[in-house]
C-alpha cells in the first residue's frame, strides 16, 4: 500500500522508510485498519476475484449491448445526476456480465470505488452482513484521504465491527468520507445481484442506506437484481425513487446482441470440432437468436449444448431450431438428449444456477 512520507524520505519498501541515507522502521498508518477489517470482509465478491474467474466471468462481447452500456455510461457522468442506477432484468438476461463490463471499464480510467458481486451459490457472497465492511475496507484503499478518519472511528469504538449494517456505514464510510476537504470527482460502485444476498429484510436494508446516502457522497451506485416487485416498490417509494434512475432490459432489444454471440461462439464450435461451413447457416442464426427471447444464458446453454464433443453437435443443431422458443425449451431438449451421455452436468448446471 501506497504510504504518505515527508519531503526528506526518498523511498519505502515493506513499511521501511528510506530518511537521509538512514533506515527508520515507521509502520504504514493503514495496515491496523486492512487488518482489522480483512477477516470481515469478502474478497471474492470483487469483479475481477479469481473465484469470479473461476466462474468465467467476461465483459460484454463487443458490439453488444452498446445502447445499454451507453445509457449506463451516460448516467454515471452526468453532472448533478441521480446518484443510483438500477438495472433490472430476469435471470439469464445478462445483468452480471452488464455489471462486470461497467465495473471494469472504470477501473481502468481509476473510477471504480468498489464492486460487489452477490451469488446465491456461494455462502459467503450472499451474507449482506459483509457488504458494508468490504465497501469500508476498498473505500480505504481508493480514498486514502478517509483512513485515518475510519481508524479513529475503530479506535474509539471497537464495537463498530459488530454494530448494525446502518451504524457501520455511517461510522465507518460516511464520516470519513465527509470528513475529507478536498474536491472529489463522482467515482463507480458496482453491486451486482442484489436480489441474491439473503432475506428481503437486508435488501430492503442495504437499498435504505446506500440509495438514501448518496447524495451527499461522491459516489454513483449501480443496483444491479431481477425484477422482483418487493425491490421494485422500495427503489420507487417516494423517500428513494428521486435518488434512483431505473433501467430495465426488457426496454432494450438483445436479438441482434444474441445473434453476434452465437455467430462467433458457433463458429468456434465448428473450428473445434472440424465441422464443414455449410452445418450452419445465417438464418439458422437469426432463427435461434429469436428463440432467445432476449435471454443470454439461453444462447451460453445452446453454444455448450451442442459444442459438447460427446454429442452429436448437428442433430443437436436440428433439435434446437425445431424447438419452441424460450429456455425451458432447450432445457426440455437438454433432458431429451442426456442419454447420448454419461455426464451432461456441464449444460444443465448452466440452467439450473439461475
Amino acid at each position: 500500500m501506497a504510504m504518505e512520507l515527508d519531503h526528506n524520505t526518498f523511498g519505502n519498501i515493506n513499511g521501511h522508510a528510506f530518511s537521509n541515507n538512514t533506515v527508520t522502521y515507521v509502520s504504514a498508518p493503514s495496515s491496523s485498519l486492512f487488518n482489522t477489517l480483512e477477516p470481515y470482509i469478502n474478497k471474492n465478491a470483487a469483479y475481477d476475484s479469481r473465484e469470479r474467474e473461476d466462474e468465467q466471468a467476461s465483459i460484454c462481447k463487443e458490439h453488444t449491448r452498446e445502447k445499454v452500456l451507453r445509457d449506463i455510461t451516460a448516467w454515471a457522468e452526468r453532472r448533478n445526476g441521480r446518484p443510483v442506477c438500477w438495472l433490472a432484468g430476469p435471470a439469464g438476461s445478462g445483468k452480471s456480465t452488464i455489471a462486470h463490463t461497467i465495473a471494469k471499464r472504470y477501473d481502468r480510467v481509476d473510477k471504480l470505488a468498489f464492486s460487489f458481486f452477490f451469488s446465491r451459490r456461494n455462502r459467503d457472497r450472499s451474507d449482506a452482513t459483509r457488504l458494508i465492511l468490504t465497501l469500508a475496507y476498498q473505500v480505504a484503499i481508493t480514498l486514502p484521504s478517509a483512513k485515518q478518519a475510519m481508524e479513529d472511528a475503530l479506535a474509539k469504538e471497537p464495537s463498530i465491527l459488530d454494530q448494525r449494517l446502518e451504524h457501520q456505514f455511517t461510522k465507518l464510510i460516511v464520516n470519513p468520507v465527509l470528513s475529507i476537504t478536498k474536491p472529489i470527482s463522482p467515482l463507480i460502485v458496482v453491486i451486482d445481484g442484489l436480489d441474491e444476498c439473503g432475506s428481503e429484510a437486508h435488501v430492503k436494508e442495504l437499498i435504505r442506506l446506500l440509495a438514501g446516502a448518496l447524495h451527499e457522497l461522491p459516489f454513483r451506485l449501480l443496483f444491479t437484481s431481477r425484477p422482483e416487485d418487493y425491490i421494485n416498490k422500495i427503489f420507487t417509494s417516494p423517500s428513494i425513487t428521486g435518488n434512483v434512475k431505473c433501467v430495465a432490459l426488457h426496454d432494450f432489444d438483445a436479438i441482434g446482441d444474441v445473434y453476434i454471440y452465437l455467430r462467433d461462439a458457433l463458429l468456434e464450435v465448428q473450428r473445434n470440432l472440424g465441422l464443414p461451413p455449410s452445418w450452419l447457416s445465417e438464418a439458422d442464426l437469426w432463427t435461434l437468436a429469436e428463440k432467445s427471447e432476449s435471454i443470454f444464458m439461453y444462447a451460453s446453454t445452446l453454444v455448450k449444448f451442442v459444442g459438447d464433443k460427446k454429442g452429436k453437435p448437428r442433430q443437436r443443431l436440428q433439435n434446437a431450431l425445431h424447438a419452441h422458443k424460450g429456455l425451458d425449451s432447450l432445457f426440455e431438449q437438454v433432458l431429451i438428449d442426456a442419454d447420448e451421455y454419461a455426464d451432461f452436468r456441464l449444460v444443465l448446471g448452466a440452467i439450473m444456477s439461475l
